[in-house]
């Protein structure tokens, strides 16, 4: 299945369990992508499904029928043998542009701060819990529901791979993020910890 979007010339295809996203180079045009992908986050986990992926900037040729190029292949390496856990990291090439468009205004840069999170420890990635990121919008009914859901989740997968170690680590992963995420809103007494990891 493919589809394209006169809006910033987004191209999306679907084909397995991979979904394709592409679009000219452009600053709005890449944080237009990352929020793109965090709804689509949002709505599988609706759907009580976790996803990794990675953002990679070059050369590619997405049409209906036909996908690939460099491109492509630097996202799905970085996919496969970097990301690991259930996030969308982003090349470095992808980061630099970011920073260097959001640098360009006040708001854009907290936007990019919300979006993206990064570390020294880590790989950069798209912050899962952006929604969530303002205190007023954390503790909105609707939010917290979310945030148990992905609870939920977690849990169900902590317990189903229990012997299954590399699948257990995902789940692993994205407990740590939910509680500390949890505690910096100062959520606990609306999402449990998780105590399973």
């Amino acid at each position: 299945m493919s589809s394209r979007s006169s809006i910033l010339g987004i191209q999306a295809s679907s084909f397995s369990d991979n979904v394709v996203i592409s679009l000219p180079l452009s600053g709005p045009g890449l944080l237009h992508l990352f929020g793109l992908i965090n709804n689509f986050s949002q709505e599988l986990l609706a759907l009580g499904m976790l996803f990794r992926g990675a953002i990679a900037k070059g050369g590619a040729l997405h049409t209906e029928h036909v996908i690939f190029g460099p491109a492509l292949v630097e996202a799905y390496n970085l996919e496969t043998k970097v990301s690991l856990h259930p996030r969308v990291m982003l090349s470095d090439p992808v980061l630099e542009d970011a920073k260097s468009y959001a640098g360009k205004s006040s708001d854009q840069v907290k936007l990019f701060k919300r979006l993206v999170r990064e570390d020294a420890f880590d790989v950069p990635y798209l912050n899962f819990f952006t929604e969530w990121e303002e205190d007023d919008v954390a503790w909105q009914p609707e939010s917290v529901a979310k945030l148990n859901v992905l609870s939920v989740i977690i849990e169900k997968g902590l317990k189903e791979n229990a012997k299954n170690p590399n699948v257990a680590e995902k789940y692993r992963w994205m407990a740590r993020q939910l509680d500390q995420f949890v505690a910096s809103k100062r959520l606990g007494a609306k999402v449990p910890k998780i105590e399973m990891y």
